[in-house]
């Protein structure tokens, strides 16, 4: 038994997945002109910088980011 030849079907665009990528495009660049647009907010502290911090923070051990990078890399 002998199959039929397929026929080239033309390909449409499926429109949610296309008006889904827009809104997201949309949002995106909403986003971006909102962000650059903002004033930049000044946030008074009591504190004065050089007393907030102490002492030098210490560096994590180097195991966390040896773990961190075989987690965070894909195979």
């Amino acid at each position: 038994m002998r199959s039929r030849p397929r026929t080239a079907r033309r390909a449409t665009p499926r429109w949610d997945i296309v008006e889904t990528l827009g809104v997201a495009a949309l949002a995106a660049g909403g986003w971006t002109l909102a962000c650059r647009t903002a004033p930049t907010v000044r946030v008074e502290s009591p504190v004065p910088a050089q007393a907030s911090i102490p002492r030098a923070l210490r560096q994590p051990p180097y195991d966390w980011g040896l773990a961190a990078g075989v987690v965070l890399t894909p195979s």
